[in-house]
């Protein structure tokens, strides 16, 4: 109960909030471990390396705290082993080794008898502060069961801090491109660390919020929202974030695999299973084990599948095709689909007892035209990728261009976004980024799309001439245009392209 409440009053919470909400954790942290002190210390932000106390809840009669009190000063050995990222306790004081002297006098200032220190980090980035809890009354022992509670506690902390910098961070940015005619490229460049989906709109901000939550609880999750709309990326940080993330992830398309080669790429086969199988072949969830298994458009899965996907999420148990030997594993899974699972449900197409195992945790991703202030930042993100790729630096974007982005409806959702920087970037000549906008169908007009064939074939015959002809092999054509030979030469057959070498 207690991981749940903290973890639940964190989910979809305003960066103003944060703070006061850590704050009345941390002696609800107390009241429940029977501890008496607990504090967060963060990494300042000006890059100097202080380590100062933002957050405490002591027993009453306790010492004043000094004023900007900096662990470096206080607990100089203490906080170097948490900038290392390590978890450790403390059961006595006595356990501090020789060097920790200022440590073991700043402990008795306040009476500290025995204590758990944590590192604040996010998706294995670094160490941004550190959490303690400690008794004062006595000494004591740390249960493995206890410092897992906590460290969970911890990264609720973390992952709500961080988001709480980046709001800060793109609030500033927003209010200082308000009153500007054009976005700049270095003043767009956000915060967004190791977020999966950029933007910093409200229904995008419930959503990663979710997903925190449900990354220090390992349950099923299900992902729902329409095409393009990232819930491949949102898996994979489901994983990053969670317990499970030095194990693998292994992704699986539901409806990319022929419904008869379906159950051997998720159970695995023994040889001779049928004919054709001449090697036996472990599956998706063996080579998953401990780790996270997600299952794209699982809405196409055949019902003969979902049965036995029921099984192994129920119990953890499956068979290899042909074999009558029982496996075990254990994996977290991941769900995800574009189609309404209820409505299959009804045409039987989908087992409703499949459904509510999936449904422990539904997230559902906002389509792209709900959340249009994302679309600056976006925008930036892709200019960012297809300008290191392409060799065009961009600087500047007309706002009144960015406008007409946000009020078109985007069907493709980011997918399509995407792929209109990336035609843009193609036309574009200059640090000013002309963007090539859609028409009300979502396609570029004939005129667009004959001057995109045009500075296609000459881009391609100046990178041909650069590399004298030559398409193979290092500094050859293909290798400048960082795209494979095979894939060179059918874009040149499309335009038209001769190549005497």
């Amino acid at each position: 109960m207690l991981l749940a409440d903290i973890s639940a009053r964190f989910v979809n919470i305003p960066a103003e909030s944060v703070d006061r909400e850590i704050s009345d954790a941390l002696r609800q942290l107390c009241e429940v471990l029977e501890l008496e002190i607990s504090s967060v210390w963060q990494l300042s932000p000006d890059g100097s390396g202080a380590l100062l106390l933002t957050h405490a809840h002591l027993p009453p009669g306790s010492p004043p705290i000094p004023e900007n009190m900096d662990a470096r000063v206080y607990f100089p050995w203490t906080y170097a082993q948490a900038l290392k990222g390590k978890t450790f306790a403390l059961a006595s004081m006595t356990e501090l080794p020789p060097e920790a002297t200022r440590d073991r006098e700043s402990f008795a200032i306040f009476d500290v008898k025995a204590g758990l220190f944590f590192p604040l980090a996010t998706g294995g980035g670094p160490t941004i502060g550190v959490a303690t809890v400690g008794a004062v009354k006595r000494e004591r022992i740390w249960p493995e069961s206890l410092v897992a509670r906590c460290q969970i506690v911890a990264q609720v902390f973390a992952n709500a801090l961080a988001r709480k910098r980046s709001e800060e961070e793109l609030h500033r940015l927003q209010e200082q491109l308000h009153h500007e005619n054009v976005y700049l490229r270095k003043e767009m460049q956000t915060l967004q660390g190791q977020l999966p989906i950029v933007g910093n709109s409200e229904s995008l901000r419930k959503v990663l919020a979710q997903a925190q939550q449900v990354a220090a609880a390992d349950s099923t999750v299900l992902l729902l929202g329409e095409t393009g709309t990232g819930k491949e990326l949102l898996a994979a940080y489901l994983h990053r974030i969670g317990r499970r993330s030095t194990k693998p992830f292994i992704t699986t398309n539901v409806a990319a695999i022929p419904s008869t080669l379906l159950e051997s790429e998720l159970f695995g086969r023994e040889k001779g299973a049928y004919t054709g199988a001449l090697a036996r072949q472990i599956g998706r969830f063996e080579m998953a084990d401990g780790g996270t298994l997600f299952l794209d458009e699982i809405g196409e899965m055949p019902p003969e599948t979902q049965v036995k996907l029921l099984r192994v999420l129920q119990n953890g148990q499956f068979e290899r095709l042909g074999s009558g030997q029982t496996h075990r594993v254990n994996v977290q899974v991941i769900a995800a689909t574009n189609r309404s699972l209820p409505n299959l449900i009804r045409d039987g197409r989908f087992r409703q007892d499949l459904f509510y195992r999936l449904d422990v945790f539904p997230i559902t991703l906002p389509p792209l035209r709900d959340r249009p202030e994302d679309i600056p930042p976006l925008v930036w993100a892709f200019v960012q990728e297809f300008s290191e790729r392409m060799g065009k630096p961009i600087e500047r974007v007309r706002r009144k261009e960015l406008d007409t982005l946000r009020s078109y409806s985007w069907p493709g959702n980011v997918r399509e976004l995407r792929n209109v920087v990336e035609r843009s970037m193609i036309l574009t000549e200059g640090p000013e980024l002309r963007l090539v906008l859609p028409d009300d169908d979502g396609r570029p007009s004939a005129a667009e799309s004959r001057r995109l064939r045009d500075v296609e074939r000459s881009h391609i015959e100046t990178v041909l001439k650069s590399a004298a002809g030559r398409i193979r092999g290092p500094h050859g054509a293909a290798d400048i245009l960082g795209i494979k030979p095979p894939t060179l030469y059918a874009m040149m057959n499309r335009l038209g392209i001769e190549n005497r070498k």
